[in-house]
């Protein structure tokens, strides 16, 4: 059980041993950020997004040999000028990586 500081804020309880117990949200945070082994597939797929860093994982992966192609996907973004779709693909054909099988 946690208690409440002076300042209302909550304190971390320790144990008898005075080890850290764990917190409620412990088990959410480890649920939402679980790590998976990435393993080779057919196929990468891209969700759309308007974030660069999906689509140089990606990159880096089909570089590695983890995926003969990459296919992006997504909509309108009206943070974007154009297409999610259009977006990822013009950020991986950059660097020429939509299509390994050649």
């Amino acid at each position: 059980m946690n208690l409440k500081d002076y300042t209302g804020n909550l304190s971390p309880d320790f144990g008898s041993k005075g080890k850290s117990i764990m917190k409620p949200y412990d088990c959410i945070t480890d649920f939402i950020f679980y790590e998976t082994i990435i393993e080779k597939s057919d196929i990468i797929l891209i969700p759309g997004g308007s974030h660069p860093e999906q689509m140089i994982k990606a990159a880096e992966l089909f570089h590695n040999g983890m995926a003969p192609y990459i296919l992006p996907s997504g909509g309108v973004n009206s943070r974007l000028r154009e297409t999610e779709y259009e977006y990822s693909s013009s950020i991986g054909g950059k660097s020429l990586v939509l299509d390994n099988s050649r």
